[in-house]
């Protein structure tokens, strides 16, 4: 009887331990993930913002330094703001591709920066500007895209709940140069 006793003991001492280091493994992955400032998340926050107000849309399209304005009341947010969205870094995969600042002032977060290791990455710089109680004041993104027939430049900026500024850039191979601008501002009605 007392040899089922020390068995039975040692089975479960055995089982606590596996237990243990399952636990303990476990943390060790969650801490490798590393999570970034979620575009997606924020974008759709501002869009059910935007929708609730009452904006109208005064957009201007220059094109080579002509330029067109127009003013729109029924605004489709999601595709207005698509453009930011499509740029959002907070995939797993890439955890590993860009590099993180931050600035910090008098206990207060005030910028993050992520900067592309890799230069196939489409999106190359991602920066959140904050000011006081951790609110975004903008967002800043740098794009850069090369193929058989042009190299693409895009800067992209978006102050919420007032306007953004698209800036394109695309170079052709035989060395054209079109420049287009984007500058949307939410207007209250």
């Amino acid at each position: 009887m007392r040899n089922n006793n020390v068995s039975f003991i040692r089975f479960f001492a055995f089982l606590a331990l596996i237990g243990l280091f399952s636990a303990c493994e476990g943390e060790e992955k969650s801490a490798d993930i590393v999570s970034f400032f979620s575009i997606e998340n924020y974008f759709n926050e501002q869009i059910q913002n935007l929708e609730k107000g009452a904006y109208q849309l005064e957009k201007t399209l220059t094109i080579n330094e002509r330029a067109e304005t127009k003013k729109t009341e029924n605004i489709d947010y999601q595709t207005e703001l698509a453009p930011f969205v499509n740029h959002d870094i907070n995939r797993p995969a890439w955890s590993d591709k860009y590099s993180i600042d931050s600035l910090i002032e008098s206990g207060q977060l005030k910028t993050i920066t992520y900067q592309a290791l890799d230069a196939s990455l489409k999106t190359q710089s991602l920066s959140i500007h904050f000011v006081e109680n951790e609110r975004v004041s903008f967002v800043s993104i740098t794009t850069k895209s090369h193929s058989v027939l042009s190299d693409s430049e895009k800067k992209l900026d978006y102050y919420p709940l007032s306007r953004y500024n698209i800036l394109s850039k695309e170079t052709t191979k035989t060395g054209d140069i079109v420049e287009v601008e984007i500058a949307g501002r939410f207007v209250l009605e």
